[in-house]
């Protein structure tokens, strides 16, 4: 049988529950303060009286208890009152009057300053001034408690005997640095290739917790060991986010250590955004994105990022050499970006310009659709809409576009060619005819056209206009000299031959017919793209927010029917079609796509968004969240 609460049981209690296996040194010396203010702020026995009280009425029941009875007298002092507690039933002295066991004191004292050691030996940045009032307190009351009698045979039966561990010394930083530096050796001894991301820093704590079993084993502070597991599920998230070819993945695998390293000697490295370390590894990750398997070999920036892990992995590496290699890396980075956006507006040039002449034959396809498909014209009007003027409006609109006056006054004139060879001829309009003619030869004039051939086509469009020819000259009378029999069968011979040629043109004008128009084919440079930019307009919600994604710098891979994997950066997006260009990490084109086939490609997984800004941060905020046991933010 033993009292509800005694100060044995209490101290013991408060001894085990501040184990430094169990809660940070830090923590321990708060719960040391806390402690005080709540067991040595009050008479002991009186604080003891109250709590066995509130036990018995909340219905607490044993063979043996004790109440405690308080006095009336306010005058009393604090002895006499924990002098005035009344026997148990069963007969048991008062342990509050009797000589104390000062043995669980003791304890208590030994604790607090073994955590003041382990805080000096550590490092950490508290006060010890934190334990000196329950220090204090534990000295002034111990003689009260030596007076309140608990006499040892009676505790030693009343508590069984529980053997307690003895507590196995924490390494301090020099030693544990030691520990990451051997095994960094034995990595690179040992190890062609690293282990997985997170693996390394498991290992080692597997190692570190082997030694610690051994006899005069030391073992790392909790505060260490959870710096072990935040780098441990930083490298684990970092390696999964950042899909990078295996060469790139075993430098990033060796740093994992000198990070660890830097993690234990500085922990607010992991707080602080703008350190050069976390900018370091972001743009390694940054650029090591664009670079596939067997890339490697000759790219510079890789053997950069292969000679600043080298560096890391040095025993002499600190914190402070971290602002001169980062700004070295960046220097390569920078000087690499130039050479290759240089290649990359070349290539975007070259697209822009071809989706140009494509946009151009498609608006003058447009344009002369609208105006004669389903029409009745001569074909004379339409060979020469479909040959002759079609050029004329293609290169109005390269020149200047749809708001150029070129291209307003060919849209114009075709429009009155259309309706005056759909009308029949009047006395009053032969003048616009002719009128239209002198603009249509001189616009024919300007791009170059065969003048032979711009003869034939403005008479053929004079006769479908119904414009009446001029008469033809008579030639003088010339009186032939004689000539001889042979040549005049000679000159006979070569008129059978070849046909005068006023002969062919009168032919080819009284050949002229009207035809129902169903479509236009127009003989010009490029395609027509309609299609694309119908497609592109017409993209649902869904489809446009996998669009919105993709700005320009970001990374994709290509799949589907490519043998192989290629991934491409968005150099930019060109032309009414919304051609978005892709390139390697070089500027060199690797794949043009459409809107909407984009669109579709992405949602059929043929397309795959890489993602490669601030993974190393991202990562460090998954570690964090994950040690704290909440939800991962996506």
């Amino acid at each position: 049988m033993h009292q509800p609460l005694s100060p044995d049981l209490i101290l013991e209690s408060f001894i085990a529950a501040i184990d430094e296996d169990l809660i940070a040194l830090e923590v321990q010396l708060e719960l040391v303060r806390i402690f005080d203010l709540a067991c040595f702020d009050k008479s002991y026995g009186e604080m003891l009286g109250v709590a066995n009280q509130r036990l018995e009425q909340a219905g607490y029941s044993v063979d043996s208890r004790v109440v405690t009875q308080q006095s009336a007298e306010p005058a009393r002092s604090a002895a006499d009152k924990n002098s005035q507690v009344t026997e148990s039933k069963a007969g048991y002295s008062n342990p509050l009057t009797a000589n104390g066991n000062t043995r669980v004191q003791t304890e208590l004292l030994a604790k607090i300053t073994s955590m003041l050691e382990n805080a000096e030996a550590q490092g950490a940045q508290v006060s010890a001034s934190a334990a000196a009032p329950a220090v204090s307190a534990a000295i002034s009351s111990s003689a009260s408690i030596q007076s309140q009698a608990w006499p040892q045979e009676q505790y030693q039966q009343q508590t069984p005997n529980q053997p307690r561990q003895q507590s196995i010394p924490c390494m301090d930083k020099p030693q544990l640095i030691a520990e990451i530096n051997r095994h960094i050796s034995d990595l690179i001894a040992n190890r062609t290739e690293l282990l997985s991301n997170g693996q390394i820093t498991r290992e080692l704590s597997t190692a570190l917790k082997g030694l610690a079993e051994g006899e005069n084993g030391s073992r790392p502070h909790r505060n260490d060991q959870s710096l072990f597991q935040v780098v441990e599920n930083i490298f684990s998230s970092f390696g999964s986010s950042m899909v990078v070819a295996p060469e790139v993945q075993q430098v990033i695998n060796r740093c994992e250590l000198p990070m660890l390293k830097l993690a234990i000697q500085k922990p607010l490295i992991l707080e602080q955004e703008n350190h050069p370390i976390r900018r370091l590894f972001n743009e390694m990750a940054r650029y090591a994105i664009g670079l596939e398997q067997g890339d490697c070999e000759d790219n510079e920036i890789y053997q950069q990022m292969l000679k600043l892990s080298e560096s890391m992995l040095g025993e002499s590496f600190d914190e402070h050499k971290l602002p001169h290699m980062l700004s070295e890396f960046m220097a390569i980075v920078d000087r690499d970006r130039r050479v290759t956006s240089a290649a990359e507006e070349r290539e975007l040039e070259q697209i822009a310009a071809r989706e140009k002449v494509n946009w151009a034959r498609t608006r003058v396809e447009e344009e002369i659709s609208r105006r004669i498909v389903g029409k009745k014209l001569s074909v004379a009007v339409v060979d020469f809409i479909q040959h002759s003027w079609c050029m004329v409006m293609h290169l109005a609109h390269l020149r200047s576009g749809e708001a150029g006056s070129d291209w307003l006054v060919a849209v114009k004139l075709l429009e009155n060619l259309v309706y005056l060879a759909r009308r029949s001829p009047t006395a009053g309009d032969i003048d616009h005819r002719h009128q239209l003619l002198t603009e249509l030869d001189a616009r024919l004039e300007h791009i170059s056209i065969d003048m032979g051939q711009r003869a034939l086509q403005l008479k053929q469009l004079s006769h479908a206009l119904g414009i009446p020819q001029p008469p033809k000259p008579q030639s003088a009378v010339v009186t032939e000299i004689k000539a001889s029999p042979a040549k005049r069968r000679k000159k006979k011979k070569q008129q059978v031959e070849q046909p005068a040629e006023d002969f062919t043109e009168h032919q080819v004008v009284e050949n002229i017919k009207d035809i129902l128009v169903s479509a236009v084919r127009a003989q010009l440079p490029g395609r027509n793209i309609s299609r694309e930019v119908r497609d592109a307009e017409t993209l649902d919600s869904s489809a446009q927010r996998l669009l919105m994604d993709l700005q320009k710098g970001c990374w994709i891979e290509l799949g589907g029917d490519i043998k192989a994997h290629k991934r491409g950066k968005l150099a930019g997006i060109v032309g009414p079609s919304w051609k978005y260009v892709f390139v390697d990490n070089k500027g060199k084109l690797i794949a043009e796509r459409d809107r909407a086939r984009l669109a579709l490609e992405l949602m059929d997984g043929k397309v795959t968004v890489l993602d490669n800004s601030h993974l190393f941060d991202k990562a460090i905020k998954q570690a964090i969240t994950r040690i704290k046991g909440l939800p991962v933010a996506s």
